[in-house]
């Protein structure tokens, strides 16, 4: 009796967990049918076009096909596909993407799309075409010629995205570089670094606005603004007003085109800088922005430290420090927008970082993933909604200490700070092991 009673409970134990794995009713797996992977049809889509198979070539797609629970029941390129798969009985998708997308690369855009089949018992079954979106965020980068005949050999932009990806264009880069766009991290930074006739620029604009399917064309040109006003963000020749300016155009390769124009209009997109934003003349100030700051002189936030052994301008050593609280306070009256560090380390290399949940470039207000946000939590770091829209934070390092201690090397914690009226504000903090 007791023999029979325990099989009696496997059974139900068994059934049980089986109609757990998804909300489908339970079928009998030994049901089969077919589909037909021959007549597979692979569209792209871009640009308000779609592109058959025939003029675009899809045979090195990759085709990945899961069953209701999830589980991939096969993935193979599009070139190798069987001409008939069978199947058990059940509800299936057939996912499509151009390839394994990186976070950034050149001239490579991604591309995916889906569709849903069901196998019936005995039946041969037809997919309905896959049309693959442009899924990534395309960034091309121009210098105007006048800009282009002052600047270094060595000046360039330096574009962040996805806070992993990032891409360096030289003044002779016209490759359009392509960066995965992930969930919660909306966030691009392109900066221009280098010596502009007799000056060294450093000039940062924030794009908080990214999503897939956008081709974001960044120029950086040359104007002339009021001589009167030195100071302005920027600014190469002060004698003349000379400054470089940012615009840009936003194409939305989903579908809609943005502007062509090459001055941006004020007031409606941004990437306006210096006196005199958008041209010549505007009747009324552009709107205080994410990127049109009030005053581009002014600064967004103000970095102090209770800890009197802790430099912030200096070159601190991790053994001095070990056992304090190493914190930085950082406050930021018109509240955050951004707040992206990057960890130049010897020892902290991107593996090492890793293995702790973190990258070498992160945004603070807006994790690229729930997986960092979780390791910089872990580590006892603010993000997410304790630090976006939020007009102070404290930015605690204490437990990296062990970490350099095990990893030693020069150090550098570069924190950049973004308000929400466009203000840029940056620290590098030093700290060797």
């Amino acid at each position: 009796m007791k023999t029979k009673f325990l099989s009696l409970v496997a059974v139900l134990l068994s059934v049980l967990s089986f109609s757990s794995c998804d909300d489908s009713p339970w079928v009998n797996a030994d049901k089969e049918g077919q589909v037909r992977l021959s007549d597979l049809d692979v569209e792209v889509s871009n640009q308000e076009k779609v592109i058959g198979r025939a003029s675009y070539d899809v045979s090195d797609f990759i085709v990945t096909i899961t069953n209701q629970s999830g589980a991939v029941v096969s993935r193979q390129r599009y070139a190798e596909l069987p001409e008939i798969l069978t199947l058990p009985v059940g509800k299936y998708t057939v996912n499509v993407v151009s390839h394994d997308v990186q976070k950034a690369e050149w001239e490579k855009p991604y591309f995916k799309g889906s569709q849903s089949f069901e196998i019936t018992d005995g039946k041969i079954t037809t997919v309905d075409p896959v049309v693959c979106k442009f899924s990534s965020l395309k960034v091309s980068i121009k210098y105007s010629e006048d800009l282009l005949a002052l600047m270094a050999e060595d000046a360039k932009v330096t574009v962040i995205a996805n806070d992993n990806g990032m891409l360096e264009y030289g003044k002779t880069e016209t490759r359009a570089g392509y960066f995965e766009v992930v969930d919660g991290s909306t966030t691009l930074v392109a900066t221009f670094s280098g010596r502009v006739k007799d000056t060294d620029v450093e000039l940062r604009k924030v794009y908080s606005d990214i999503a897939a399917g956008q081709h974001r064309i960044i120029t950086f040109s040359l104007k002339s603004g009021d001589p009167t006003q030195p100071d302005v963000f920027g600014t190469i020749d002060p004698t003349t007003g000379t400054y470089i300016d940012v615009t840009y155009e936003d194409e939305d390769l989903g579908g809609n085109v943005g502007s062509d124009e090459e001055i941006i209009n004020p007031g409606t997109r941004p990437g306006q800088e210096g006196p005199n934003p958008g041209g010549e003349g505007p009747d009324v100030p552009n709107p205080p922005g994410p990127d049109n700051p009030d005053d581009p002189t002014t600064e967004a936030a103000t970095f102090t430290t209770a800890n009197p052994l802790l430099d912030l301008n200096g070159v601190n050593n991790a053994s001095e420090l070990d056992g304090t609280e190493v914190i930085v306070k950082i406050d930021c009256p018109k509240l955050f927008a951004s707040l992206i560090v990057t960890i130049d380390s010897d020892g902290l290399t991107e593996e090492v970082l890793g293995d702790v949940g973190l990258a070498k470039t992160f945004d603070l207000a807006s994790p690229a993933t729930a997986e960092l946000a979780e390791g910089l939590s872990g580590l006892g770091l603010p993000c997410g909604d304790e630090v976006k829209g939020q007009s102070s934070c404290n930015f605690d390092i204490t437990q990296f200490m062990s970490l350099l201690g095990i990893y030693p090397g020069s150090n550098k914690f570069i924190i950049e700070v973004t308000d929400q009226a466009g203000n840029h504000s940056k620290l590098t903090l030093v700290i060797n092991s």
